[in-house]
């Protein structure tokens, strides 16, 4: 008879620490997200463990500067680590400095939220942004989600990809459709990208949401797209016919950033295996 097959001490090993991993994570993104300090039974409920392991967990994020501790109210906060990951002399902090004086030039021209968003492989990442002028502004989140193929900035990356690796991103189709103006048709998207690089900016007008507007346009380093520089505002107040102007002056402060900001070479490094020389 044979005999039943021990369990693998080092997969289980792994799985547990893998599972720790990720519950860790899940209480440094629940504290960089609150607005206010939290208890730890509010942790607990958070992160979907009980209030021992919790505290279990949340002991080297404080050793490692990830969480904070108010000794006075018992409750905990993200800490610096976690909010500010990269030294002063990171070159994606400094490419931000560099890019500040261009982004508020272009919201004191325009009045509207102007950014600088990297591409990391698929993803994309604002670096900075200079909210506009107006009462209500769009919010710009660091880790952008809106749809690849329904968003300014997704379009820039989207347009500096070839063909493959967009159908890898995006499927066969037809793609979801965010709004009712959502390109869903994977050939209408295909002469949309055409059209993004032949006048050098995007444009997603009630693409992801319904009343608002983006226009992004392609920062390069060597050749290369690396990110955008975006614009968005409110639908009514970006009219049509100013498009080809707002574009061509966000093109402008993209090609005056990539000969201006000394850090671009080093970003550019970071993340060289990623993209297609542009054409």
């Amino acid at each position: 008879m044979a005999k039943a097959s021990k369990p693998d001490r080092n997969t289980d090993e792994a799985s547990s620490a893998s599972g720790s991993l990720t519950k860790g994570i899940r209480i440094i993104e629940l504290l960089v997200e609150s607005p206010t300090p939290q208890g730890l039974s509010d942790i607990s409920i958070g992160a979907g463990v009980d209030s021992s392991t919790a505290h279990r967990l949340i002991q080297p994020l404080i050793e490692r500067g990830y969480i904070v501790r108010d000794n006075q109210s018992r409750r905990y906060m993200a800490g610096p680590r976690a909010l500010s990951p990269f030294g002063m002399s990171h070159p994606l902090k400094e490419l931000g400095r560099e890019a500040l004086p261009l982004l508020t030039s272009l919201r004191n021209n325009t009045g509207e939220s102007c950014s600088l968003v990297l591409f990391i492989g698929s993803q994309r990442v604002t670096i900075e942004t200079v909210r506009g002028a107006h009462p209500l502004v769009p919010y710009y989140d660091t880790w952008l989600r809106s749809p690849l193929h329904g968003s300014a900035s997704g379009k820039v990356l989207l347009a500096s990809l070839p063909a493959d690796e967009r159908l890898a991103l995006l499927g066969d189709g037809p793609y979801q459709a965010a709004t009712p103006l959502t390109i869903t048709d994977p050939a209408k998207l295909e002469q949309h990208l055409v059209e993004v690089n032949q006048r050098g900016y995007a444009m997603a007008r009630d693409d992801a949401f319904v009343g608002m507007t983006a226009i992004a346009a392609p920062v390069k380093y060597l050749g290369r797209v690396i990110g955008c520089i975006a614009m968005v505002g409110r639908s009514d107040a970006i009219v049509e016919s100013a498009d080809a102007e707002l574009g061509a002056a966000l093109a402008n402060a993209a090609a005056l950033l990539t000969h201006s900001a000394p850090s671009l070479r080093a970003v550019h490094y970071m993340f060289s295996s990623r993209g297609p020389v542009a054409v």
